[in-house]
């Protein structure tokens, strides 16, 4: 039968952990603050991008989510993929969408497209940020 631990015990392995603990959260403390601060630049570039494109075709309310979406999808392929590689993605990723969400207008998504495809062709990788930021 197995032995349980005394209070004592687990007494000094809590406090052996409450030792620990602090120091390892404090060394991920700034790999989380960049996580975070990457996620902040990426949603800020989307939105500040895309939200002038939905006022322009009078697009408000809930439906601005769906645009979002895609735009989201479309930033992503951006950091991704390059040139013909981009260009077919992209292309897949609109059929799909329009597939799934017959409401969105084709037009709409092309000008979504077009503020992150500008600027992209060649760079690959690093060349995922819209033009106009």
């Amino acid at each position: 039968m197995p032995v349980r631990p005394t209070r004592e015990q687990r007494k000094k392995k809590l406090e052996i952990s409450m030792e620990v603990m602090p120091l390892a959260y404090e060394k991920k403390i700034s790999t989380i603050k960049d996580k975070a601060d990457a996620i902040h630049d990426a949603t800020d570039v989307i939105v500040n991008n895309v939200l002038p494109v939905l006022d322009e075709a009078g697009i408000y309310g809930t439906s601005r989510i769906d645009y979002l979406n895609y735009a989201r999808r479309v930033y992503r392929a951006t950091l991704t993929y390059r040139d013909v590689a981009l260009a077919n993605r992209v292309r897949a990723l609109r059929e799909a969408v329009l597939r799934e969400y017959p409401h969105l207008r084709p037009e709409v998504l092309e000008r979504i497209e077009q503020k992150f495809l500008a600027g992209t062709a060649g760079r690959g990788v690093a060349g995922g940020v819209p033009a106009g930021t």
